[in-house]
């Protein structure tokens, strides 16, 4: 699993951008981002927000969850139980597939199954980051992503 640190290098990279633009993007200094990829020092909340908006992406990407064990797990699901309401949660074919209940999310997690079942793990990974797709005047913004 990824460290924060490591989320914002690979986000910075898949954005293809060095740690100077990344930097001056974010209005924060080189040095200061360099130690946060290294993990020498972990940014404050108002740094991490400028480092996403740089991004442009949500915050919570940078933010990595523990689930490394089956508990962890279970306090994912807790979270996210939490934030959207009942979940619906089904064995099928040996896995166990879990859903909310909300038809908005829905809809959403539908097109993150979709894309799924297009791409491999790392581009689905990068298409989690870009989506939902930006639209300016109208049209659909085209990135170097998936």
């Amino acid at each position: 699993m990824d460290t924060l640190g490591q989320r914002i290098r690979k986000i910075r990279d898949m954005r293809k951008l060095t740690q100077k633009a990344l930097a001056s993007k974010a209005g924060i200094s080189e040095v200061a981002l360099q130690c946060y990829e290294l993990g020498t020092r972990r940014p404050k909340q108002e740094q991490l927000i400028k480092i996403a908006a740089a991004l442009d992406i949500d915050v919570a990407f940078l933010m990595p969850c523990k689930t490394d064990t089956p508990m962890a797990l279970f306090a994912l699901l807790y979270d996210i139980m939490d934030e959207y309401g009942d979940i619906e949660i089904i064995s099928k074919g040996g896995q166990i597939l879990f859903g909310v209940k909300k038809s908005n999310e829905n809809t959403k997690l539908r097109a993150a199954v979709e894309a799924h079942e297009r791409f491999s793990v790392e581009d689905f990974k990068k298409w989690l980051i870009n989506y939902p797709p930006k639209v300016h005047n109208g049209k659909i913004e085209k990135n170097d992503l998936v």
